[in-house]
């Protein structure tokens, strides 16, 4: 099953069946699966309000990412880091209307190498901060993530086709 239609199927159960405890969710889903090393990782990244009333939600502009790299060249060692927005600027905020979302693409350097495996997730800068779901980006030679990249655009695109239908 693709993480398009992973992600997708979540966004769909966060809006139809929200608890009173949990008012934000946020969801993150990479563009790709596979990458080429050192390539940018990009990601779409979703803020979602629960509630049936409006919430000031923190900018999508300012994240933290959380990351561990799992390296197929010493499988004992792993990498775990982060990245994070350092200005000094005010945190934005805007009003997100009920049983609604916002969206961004974001892109991160994680550095993997052919073979490792990176688990991400995202924290939004500010209060409140909903962490999303972590997801899992595999680093191969170009030729291998051509192969998948072909596979998956179809998949990817009719996944986006339905999360817009079922969230309008």
């Amino acid at each position: 099953m693709s993480v398009r239609l992973i992600a997708f199927l979540v966004l769909l159960v966060a809006l139809s069946a929200s608890t009173s405890a949990e008012t934000l969710r946020l969801v993150l889903s990479p563009v790709q699966t596979s990458v080429k090393p050192g390539s940018p990782v990009l990601f779409d990244l979703y803020v979602i309000n629960l509630t049936s009333f409006s919430q000031k939600v923190p900018s999508l502009e300012r994240w933290s990412a959380l990351f561990v790299i799992e390296h197929k060249a010493s499988p004992t060692v792993d990498t775990v880091g982060g990245l994070s927005d350092l200005t000094g600027d005010p945190i934005p905020y805007h009003s997100l209307a009920p049983k609604s979302f916002a969206h961004r693409r974001i892109k991160a350097h994680l550095n993997g190498h052919d073979g490792d495996i990176a688990i991400v997730s995202v924290v939004l800068t500010g209060e409140p901060k909903p962490e999303s779901n972590q997801v899992t980006i595999r680093f191969l030679r170009a030729s291998r993530t051509s192969r998948s990249a072909r596979r998956s655009s179809t998949q990817d695109r009719q996944s986006a086709a339905n999360f817009r239908a079922a969230v309008q």
